[in-house]
């Protein structure tokens, strides 16, 4: 049987789902759930304000955790 579709987009969802997480563990502020996570997306170098096009991306803080609240903590790390 296939999945049934909403008319909710991805980003929607993710987003009540990181509001039900920082309700769940009485955060004060959204940022406080990847508190162990960075990024840093410079996978093609970083442009601006001076240039460095030799410089690395960097992901820090991955587990082996890959539940849905593990990704939607990614994705708020990534915006």
């Amino acid at each position: 049987m296939f999945p049934t579709f909403t008319s909710i987009s991805t980003f929607e969802l993710l987003n009540k789902m990181l509001e039900s997480m920082m309700n769940e563990s009485k955060a004060p502020f959204l940022a406080i759930l990847m508190k162990d996570l960075h990024v840093l997306p410079d996978f093609h170098g970083n442009w601006s304000p001076m240039a460095d096009p030799v410089s690395k991306g960097v992901i820090c803080g991955l587990t082996l955790d890959s539940s849905e609240k593990q990704l939607a903590l990614l994705y708020l790390a990534t915006v």
